[in-house]
């Protein structure tokens, strides 16, 4: 008797990782898949065509998070607290959202020339359909399914890529278009009854009950990519593919530490004050050997299949701008089980802000690269005072949902 639950309690165990393990590894798998895309683009077509192609890779990306309207956390916390509406919450703010996707459509037209804009629109309405179902992956912990869909993808970008190489900036459009396409079709089967509507009305007043969600989105993404985004007004196309791939592995860097507490986050509500300082001093040790192993893997990485060679304050900066979310990570989870996003938020911003400032003022220096980098460091040490200063309450218990 003893025995079967010993081994009742290892199966259960060995359950309960299972979809960690997978999450972990789909994590992993994105930014991994957007690292290689630019190593078989350089490759096969060259860093000059890359550099080209980033300005519509930013785009796309700054689009994406508009469109996405913050909806991923507005809808996780809505699944917990309306358990049996969860599709009709996903339709609704699905069609809320049409809009936005609308306006961001609009301004690839703007920026870009009608036939670049018209492939790159495409890609925005499609990958707006993949982004949609992620809340509901995560919901259900369907992560087999997104790595199965990330990879085929993936083997039909490298397909293309490499079978009509070397690519001009216009092929190169349409293969990146045919890969959204790919990974739109794979996601709208698999997830089908998520887009059995029933109704098309557009309820205005979710886009503002989800504001604050998504200005927690944008805030985050440009303090991690501001720098880059002002970068292109100063650089070369060649500089410019350096630093989208420079910043391609910081921001990998930067969420390892997310990467690690993400599945202990109901531990973290939890804590009470001894616990948490116990949390957050671990975090702080341990993160140290992971940033100086990934500091030189971004090094190595750089050199061995980018032909960049990082200087010693280039380096230095690699860790400097990925150790602190480490000290912080614990700390801001907490504030967040406690109530206080506005606070994350307001943190957020100012980092963001002082990114942007510290990256024009050094890049009118002639800077470059370098300084660049300093702007995101000096950011991220804002960012660890500012969310350490956030005051949090002894302990508040979080129920199970």
């Amino acid at each position: 008797m003893n025995q079967a639950r010993r081994n009742s309690g290892r199966l259960d165990k060995s359950h309960r990782l299972v979809p960690v393990a997978l999450n972990g590894f789909k994590t992993f798998l994105i930014p991994a898949i957007a690292i290689l895309f630019s190593y078989i683009v350089i490759q096969s077509s060259g860093k000059e065509v890359f550099g080209e192609f980033v300005p519509f890779l930013l785009y796309f990306h700054l689009a994406n998070i508009v469109s996405n309207w913050g909806s991923k956390d507005f809808l996780l916390r809505s699944f917990s607290k309306e358990p049996r509406s969860k599709i009709r919450s996903w339709q609704t703010l699905f069609v809320a959202r049409s809009p936005v996707l609308l306006v961001v459509i609009a301004g690839s037209f703007a920026f870009f020339p009608v036939d670049h804009a018209l492939y790159i629109s495409a890609s925005i309405v499609l990958a707006y359909v993949s982004n949609s179902v992620q809340p509901m992956v995560n919901d259900q912990r369907d992560y087999s399914a997104v790595i199965l869909i990330e990879l085929l993808g993936f083997f039909v970008l490298l397909t293309l890529c490499l079978y009509f190489a070397p690519l001009d900036l216009a092929e190169l459009l349409i293969v990146f278009t045919i890969y959204q396409a790919m990974r739109c079709l794979s996601y709208a089967i698999r997830f089908v009854r998520f887009f059995r509507f029933q109704s098309l009305v557009v309820e205005w007043k979710l886009l503002l009950v989800s504001f604050t969600f998504f200005l927690m989105a944008i805030s985050g993404f440009l303090q991690g990519k501001v720098d880059l985004y002002i970068f292109e007004s100063f650089a070369t196309r060649i500089e410019l593919a350096d630093y989208q791939i420079i910043s391609g592995f910081l921001m990998f860097s930067q969420g390892l530490a997310t990467i690690i507490l993400m599945p202990y986050v109901r531990n973290i509500y939890r804590m009470n004050n001894t616990a948490l300082v116990k949390a957050k001093r671990l975090m702080v040790i341990i993160g140290i050997p992971i940033q100086l192993v990934s500091t030189a893997v971004i090094f190595l990485c750089l050199e061995w299949l980018f032909d960049f060679q990082a200087d010693w304050i280039q380096t230095m900066l690699f860790f400097l701008i990925g150790y602190p979310s480490f000290t912080y990570a614990v700390h801001v989870f907490s504030a967040f089980a406690q109530g206080k996003e506005k606070q994350v938020l307001v943190v957020s911003l100012i980092s963001a802000a002082l990114n942007g400032v510290m990256s024009l003022i050094l890049l009118s220096l002639n800077l470059g690269i370098t300084g660049v980098l300093t702007a995101h460091a000096l950011a991220q040490l804002i960012a660890l005072i500012g969310y350490r200063s956030i005051r949090l309450n002894e302990f508040v218990p979080q129920e199970d949902q």
